[in-house]
Formats: structure tokens, C-alpha cells, sequence
């Protein structure tokens, strides 16, 4: 049986000895990929860093940290 696995955490290349830490960024990466792929939200890409968040998010979360 196939496992259901993204293609970019069964890399052959990646480092063997990824830490507990950098697995779960992995792990969230590939989410936030498959999420934007399917529905075209950005959201969570943005949030991890993945994506850059565009300029209306950013001026609204100033915004909102500023009240």
C-alpha cells in the first residue's frame, strides 16, 4: 500500500537528520501548500512565512496591533 505522501517531505535529497522541530515546519509547509493548490488561499502559507503577505494584510494587522 502507497502511502499518501508529499512530494517534497520523501525528497531523497533532504537531510536525513532533520530535528523534531523542522519536520513539524515541514509537516505544516506541505499543508499550506496543499490547502493553496486546492482552494487558492493563502492564509496559512502567509502565516508561516511561505508566502509573502501581501499589502492590504499588512496594513490592516498594523492597524489592528496599533488599537
Amino acid at each position: 500500500m502507497k502511502r499518501n505522501q508529499s512530494r517534497f517531505t520523501d525528497n531523497p535529497f533532504r537531510k536525513p537528520n532533520l530535528t523534531p522541530e523542522q519536520k513539524k515546519w515541514l509537516d505544516k509547509r506541505d499543508e499550506a501548500i496543499r490547502i493553496y493548490q486546492e482552494t487558492g488561499d493563502e492564509t496559512m502559507a502567509q502565516e508561516i512565512g511561505l508566502f509573502p503577505k501581501d499589502k492590504v494584510t499588512e496594513a490592516s494587522d498594523k492597524r489592528e496591533n496599533e488599537v
